[in-house]
């Protein structure tokens, strides 16, 4: 005769590993979500929320438009949203000619043209722009004539607070420096937003601001600097393409050594260049591959002067540009202060895979002893191995070391603080460009 019996046991294992910082998506600022963070896993549930024309579904279609893009791309809600102001300044006045703008409003593109008179001024094409754009329909901006008498520039203020149109002067890719907009807001508060957001959920790498604004990206540069994460913007202002000297954004946060971010400049203001940029980078695992060379799919290629493109990078930006060889491709690779852009994405999964694994050893417990404390550096190693494995560390060059048990004291010990554990490894880079020397014999 069997019997139950009376008490039944169930074990399982409750593993005690810490997550991993995620390096693989990308954060878009939003002004017209209702949730501090949603997640988005195509563009097809994105376009429920939001209309085709609307920044965050631009910037989703270049996200998602790549041919390799994360799986995910996350919303985050502006906890104070921008009053967006755009100016249009004249850089020189002709005769009887064309001064067009084009015109990206939520819920269509537009182009306007104006035409200057045989006897022209600057305040008589400042009136004729102020009036066209203020004919748009379902504009959501007021246009006027601000500034000195005979030295006018059109102020473009939103409506309201979220209010989003973008405004540019390009055509096919080619800037016209005859004419320069700036969008000149201040910042509504990018910490409070970004720290509001990362409360409640983390699992993301790269924030997208969607604003030209000089010091909403700067805030933004200035927080990611903080944090083992990177911020990335466009900007179409076109004294970024001359000498530099000419106070432009790129030139601000080159002077201010922004580390943690990956500035752009770029012609087609209503191209999301970075959110295409962010999708390509972010599908690679962290020292996999540079940001130079990358190309793009659904986004307009500058045409610039080779003159331009050098004042550009000189400014230690990004430019996406149609080359001489007859492609598109992104070229720079670098950030504001200088260094590699894929290699502060490394050293940031380094320095996160390391803390976290340790973590999880520890929370698994790990005894001030000898043995202990091999276990300890066993971990880092076996962490390193894998950036080795993948090719974004050279093999060889890993090295940690850890202090021998019978050098610390019995008071450290009571401590319960182990330091003295170091390690080191070597990058294994990207290639960026090819000094190349040949004969061909007769």
């Amino acid at each position: 005769m069997a019997f139950a019996p009376d008490v039944v046991i169930s074990t399982g294992i409750a593993r005690a590993n810490v997550a991993r910082q995620s390096f693989g998506s990308a954060l878009i600022l939003s002004a017209d979500t209702t949730t501090t963070h949603t997640t988005y896993a195509s563009l097809d549930e994105l376009a429920a929320d939001f209309g085709e024309f609307t920044p965050e579904y631009r910037a989703a279609a270049a996200y998602f438009g790549q041919l390799e893009h994360p799986a995910l791309l996350h919303v985050g809600k502006w906890s104070t949203a921008e009053t967006r102001v755009i100016t249009v300044t004249l850089a020189s006045v002709a005769n009887a000619t064309d001064y067009t703008l084009q015109v990206a409003l939520p819920d269509a593109d537009h182009e306007i043209t104006v035409t200057s008179d045989g006897s022209a001024t600057n305040d008589e094409v400042v009136a004729l722009l102020v009036t066209a754009l203020n004919g748009l329909a379902n504009n959501n901006y007021t246009a006027a004539a601000t500034g000195t008498s005979g030295s006018q520039i059109v102020t473009v203020t939103a409506d309201g607070a979220g209010d989003w149109f973008e405004i540019g002067a390009a055509a096919d890719g080619v800037p016209n420096t005859a004419i320069k907009i700036k969008q000149t807001n201040v910042s509504p508060g990018v910490a409070t937003t970004l720290n509001a957001i990362a409360n409640v959920n983390d699992d993301w790498y790269l924030v997208l601001p969607l604003s030209g604004s000089d010091a909403v990206i700067k805030a933004v540069a200035d927080w990611t600097d903080g944090k083992k994460k990177l911020g990335s913007a466009r900007i179409c202002d076109v004294d970024a393409l001359a000498s530099p000297g000419a106070s432009d954004t790129l030139e601000d946060l080159q002077t201010a050594e922004n580390q943690n971010f990956i500035a752009i400049y770029h012609a087609t203001c209503a191209d999301f260049v970075e959110a295409a940029l962010a999708a390509r980078f972010l599908v690679t695992s962290p020292g996999e591959r540079t940001i130079k060379f990358m190309g793009f799919t659904g986004i307009t290629a500058n045409r610039l002067t080779s003159a331009q493109r050098a004042n550009v990078e000189a400014r230690n930006a990004n430019v996406y540009f149609w080359n001489s060889e007859g492609f598109s491709m992104l070229t720079g690779g670098a950030a504001p202060n200088g260094e590699w852009v894929d290699l502060l994405r490394l050293v940031h999964a380094i320095e996160a895979y390391v803390a976290a694994d340790v973590l999880s050893l520890l929370r698994s417990g790990v005894k001030y002893t000898g043995k202990g404390i091999l276990l300890v550096a066993n971990r880092i190693r076996s962490t390193l191995r894998e950036f080795v494995l993948s090719g974004a560390v050279v093999d060889g060059s890993v090295s940690v070391s850890a202090p021998d048990i019978a050098d610390i004291s019995a008071g450290t010990k009571a401590t319960r603080v182990l330091s003295g554990v170091t390690y080191s490894a070597e990058a294994a880079g990207s290639v960026h460009a090819l000094q190349i020397k040949g004969t061909v014999n007769p």
